[in-house]
């Protein structure tokens, strides 16, 4: 009792809006605390259409090498600045020094000061 429960949906396998939604009494009565996704960049997308990533938090499993011609580092700026416009937020930079490329948060790649700027530029 009084444990707020949250779950990983991975690309948002077995999400239902429902479970976000007041059903009872307590912190705020729904049946997770807030929703937490582990999403490639496609799995992000396709969440965000559906409404999905509001307040949420979503791990964004983003690799190493370029995307559509951009770097990994430019797609997380631009999802986090997305993921907190929605009210919720993205797990990407790890320790203020690395950012991550996916779930295993071991790895990581070190955040330079032109990357912060880059970052930071991108949070505003």
């Amino acid at each position: 009792q009084g444990l707020h429960q949250t779950i990983n949906f991975e690309n948002g396998f077995g999400w239902d809006p429902a479970l976000f939604h007041p059903v009872g009494f307590g912190w705020s009565g729904s049946a997770v605390a807030f929703p937490y996704f582990e999403a490639d960049l496609a799995g992000v997308e396709r969440l965000s259409e559906e409404g999905a990533l509001r307040g949420a938090a979503v791990l964004l499993t983003i690799g190493k090498e370029a995307q559509n011609g951009q770097a990994p580092l430019d797609i997380g700026a631009q999802q986090w600045k997305q993921s907190v416009s929605r009210g919720g937020t993205l797990v990407f930079v790890v320790d203020g020094q690395r950012h991550a490329h996916g779930r295993d948060l071991s790895d990581t790649s070190l955040i330079t000061a032109t990357d912060a700027a880059l970052v930071a530029s991108e949070a505003q």
